[in-house]
């Protein structure tokens, strides 16, 4: 296992004006003010992004401080695209529609940028944690007050993201050892959706889709090359302790 694992470097970032008056900046600015947490927490990782273009990677934005500024932490971009973490996924994940949403309809958009999917991964832990911590209700179809239901898509990405892990240990052995960043930031982003998952348990608005996928991930033989991948990288008390495998 990787020993001494720091957390991402986490940082502030200024979301009370856009970063110019030009049209892009201006753009990202007004969906930071999306009322949805999840589009608001794209807008703060294009921000992030274009605060220093030469930079290759995105921005990851986990949730905001006392004073409501934005805190997010820096990824690097990642080599391999989409459609190779293919075969990494197990099937029990491909009829879902969150599968088509992110696996197969974003290689037309974004491919290249396997950096894409921890820019939604993160999306949705902002968007979860904000809107439990806020008791978010919506109105059905009928007009009565209903609790939405969280985690599912924290689940799927839990699995993207050790897929992309184990398509990184395959095609560059070397790979965790020369960039300890990401071994950092899958750690966090598992640790921090086991989380939120567990408040949503608690609260009693876990998606029955979530603990499907996740049970799943804890027993389907398909998914046993990314137990062992974890296991591997972290330690088998973290893997028990984290994820129950």
């Amino acid at each position: 296992p990787q020993n001494n694992i720091n957390p991402p470097q986490i940082f502030t970032v200024d979301i009370s004006k856009p970063l110019s008056n030009s049209e892009v900046d201006v753009k990202n600015y007004r969906l930071i003010q999306d009322p949805i947490p999840h589009e608001a927490s794209h807008g703060v990782n294009l921000m992030v992004r274009d605060m220093d273009r030469r930079k290759k990677g995105t921005g990851i934005h986990i949730g905001f401080d006392k004073d409501g500024q934005a805190l997010a932490f820096w990824m690097n971009s990642l080599p391999g695209t989409i459609d190779a973490i293919v075969t990494e996924i197990p099937n029990f994940v491909k009829p879902t529609m969150l599968y088509k949403e992110y696996i197969i309809k974003q290689q037309k958009f974004w491919n290249d940028r396997l950096t894409y999917l921890f820019d939604e991964w993160g999306a949705y832990l902002v968007g979860d944690s904000t809107e439990l911590e806020q008791g978010y209700s919506e109105d059905d179809a009928v007009g009565s007050r209903t609790y939405k239901v969280y985690g599912e898509g924290i689940a799927h990405f839990m699995i993207y993201g050790t897929a992309i892990a184990s398509y990184l240990q395959k095609n560059y052995p070397n790979y965790f050892n020369t960039n300890k960043q990401f071994v950092s930031i899958l750690k966090y982003m598992i640790e921090r959706s086991v989380t939120i998952i567990n408040e949503a348990v608690t609260k009693g608005l876990f998606s029955s889709g979530a603990y499907l996928i996740l049970n799943e991930f804890k027993i389907n033989p398909k998914a046993a090359h990314l137990r062992k991948l974890l296991s591997d990288i972290y330690g088998q008390e973290w893997t028990r302790n984290t994820l129950g495998f």
